[in-house]
């Protein structure tokens, strides 16, 4: 029997993860017509920001052979100039995922605000005079990432994106089966190293290092992650 997953992409906060951390998540299409609320930022914490187009299709797709690099440098040339770090980046035509981290609230607007403006207008032609209408589709989305599994589940989706970017969203979906299973075997062995240091620490605590009264337990036994990103980063499709 296939032991089960958890839904290791699941972008909305859940009850326990307001409770803990408040709200971490902002925007997006399905919020239109919300209370309007501040948007949840951090300087310390890597942020997941998602720019999203229903106009971006046909010729004004973001990977088009003339678009995709003015979209990039755009990002790249505003990111430096407003103290923004781009940690990953992922182009899917009509969408674009960014994992990011900022130096301050003001300077974050003055990138979102700089970056959607200049797409639109570059890729549109839109200028005082020549109209072409609304662009973006609902407000720019972003999540605080507060936990490190957070951050190596979009790691994956990021790179899944970038695969289906390539390549095609069958390449995407085997990529995104691998690095779940992957994933999943992750967990258990951490839970496996985590149950083995409890028992380590549990029948250690009444032994002397060296004569000196530092138990053995001091010591912190700590399981080896394995560099997560770099091996997800080599699954194959």
């Amino acid at each position: 029997m296939k032991a089960k997953q958890d839904n290791l992409f699941d972008y909305f906060d859940t009850r326990q993860t307001r409770k803990r951390y408040g709200r971490t998540q902002h925007g997006g299409v399905e919020t239109k017509g919300h209370r309007k609320l501040e948007r949840p930022l951090s300087t310390t914490r890597p942020i997941h920001l998602v720019l999203k187009s229903h106009r971006a299709k046909g010729v004004l797709s973001f990977l088009t052979h003339k678009n995709k690099p003015v979209v990039e440098a755009i990002i790249r040339e505003k990111a430096r100039k407003f103290g923004v770090r781009i940690c990953q980046f992922a182009n899917v035509g009509n969408h674009l995922h960014l994992k990011i981290r900022i130096a301050s609230r003001p300077l974050f607007q003055a990138f979102l605000v700089s970056v959607t403006t200049l797409i639109a207008r570059t890729l549109t032609g839109a200028r005082r005079g020549k109209k072409f209408g609304k662009f973006w589709q609902g407000q720019a989305f972003t999540r605080v990432l507060v936990s490190r599994r957070e951050e190596l589940n979009l790691f994956g989706y990021i790179k899944a994106n970038q695969i289906e970017g390539q390549e095609s969203k069958a390449a995407r979906e085997i990529y995104l089966e691998k690095f779940h299973r992957w994933v999943y075997r992750e967990r258990l062995r951490g839970k496996r190293l985590e149950s083995f240091k409890n028992q380590f620490e549990a029948q250690a605590g009444q032994l002397q290092v060296c004569g000196s009264s530092r138990s053995i337990a001091s010591l912190r036994l700590k399981p080896d992650n394995c560099k997560f990103e770099a091996q997800a980063g080599q699954l194959q499709v």
